[in-house]
């Protein structure tokens, strides 16, 4: 195994990636340049590549661990295993998240309790097949009578597409309220203290990708947002949610249009699938999304380990279909 360190050498050794919107050299460069990272760690063994990265003393992927990045590890056991050895014989921590492929089988036995539970990723498959009446299937009783209910108060509401311009003059008061919002549910968003990365992720979207901004209104005062950025075929539900506090029906409404929206863009384009990333709450089951594995290899004594609180106990055999080393030593099943 080889390692490179040198900045310049690094970045032109991932320059050409694109495999995807969230994968790409750009957007993953964007966040490397606000993770500010205190020293480069690419690790190499002939054409395979793991971009690591290194800040007080703990070792991520490129662009840090925050904000919905898609990391891709090579099927190459040996450089993955060196790699680990390097990180640990070195003192360093380690946090490998939103990992798209399963790196479980090329770990080694000393490096498999690094194999922890992560939060799972939520798609809508088939979006250009959406059809409204089907979120209704099966439904019967009081459930089936909050829906009714909630169509029925869809039309109090008035939804249009802005241009990013009337976005970026809005942003300051879009992103109080959005985090009040999170504040009176007492949660976090993800976002606060990162409005500015946010803002530069979305014009970067907007420049490189398309970007649709759609408002949801009542009465001429904004109560939801949602941002869908798209590529030839690839489609992202990135950011958005509600921003009034006390209304009930708003944040199914969003989702509503949001469906019928982004089922119009994947007709045009042909895009099979909605990626709505994770964070699952209750809406995104309940509009028929389902989850999808990311993995995570961390070494840390401040990690957490826990399953996806957003996830139900019963769902996690069926979506990872196997068990996490790091609970090997305690026969968990």
């Amino acid at each position: 195994m080889k390692i490179v360190s040198n900045r310049e050498e690094c970045e032109t050794m991932i320059g050409g990636l694109k495999d995807s919107i969230l994968n790409a050299f750009s957007f993953k460069k964007l966040l490397n340049t606000h993770y500010s990272p205190d020293a480069y760690l690419f690790c190499v063994e002939g054409e395979d590549l793991m971009p690591l990265v290194v800040k007080n003393g703990k070792v991520t992927t490129f662009g840090g661990t925050r904000h919905n990045a898609a990391n891709k590890l090579p099927e190459n056991a040996r450089l993955i295993n060196a790699a680990l050895d390097y990180i640990c014989d070195n003192s360093h921590a380690l946090q490998m998240v939103s990992l798209k492929n399963d790196p479980f089988r090329f770990l080694a036995s000393r490096h498999r309790s690094f194999d922890v539970p992560y939060k799972v990723e939520w798609h809508f498959c088939k979006i250009h097949q959406y059809q409204e009446d089907d979120l209704m299937e099966g439904l019967s009783g009081k459930k089936l009578w909050s829906w009714k209910r909630i169509l029925r108060n869809k039309s109090l509401y008035q939804a249009a597409t802005i241009s990013f311009e009337e976005f970026e003059e809005k942003f300051p008061a879009i992103m109080q309220a959005h985090n009040a919002y999170f504040e009176g549910r007492e949660k976090g968003s993800v976002w606060k203290d990162s409005e500015i990365l946010l803002l530069e992720i979305l014009r970067h979207f907007n420049q490189s990708h398309n970007l649709e901004i759609r408002t949801i209104s009542k009465d001429g005062i904004l109560h939801a947002i949602y941002t869908l950025v798209h590529s030839k075929n690839e489609m992202i539900y990135y950011f958005g949610g509600s921003l009034m506090q006390g209304d009930h029906y708003i944040s199914k409404v969003m989702y509503l249009d949001l469906l019928q929206n982004a089922r119009e863009i994947a007709v045009t384009h042909g895009i099979m699938d909605l990626n709505g990333l994770a964070g699952a709450f209750t809406n995104k089951p309940a509009f028929r999304f389902s989850p999808s594995p990311l993995y995570a290899i961390v070494n840390d004594p401040e990690w957490k380990t826990m399953p996806d609180p957003d996830l139900e106990p019963g769902l996690y055999r069926q979506v990872y279909g196997r068990n996490f080393g790091c609970f090997e030593k305690e026969n968990v099943d």
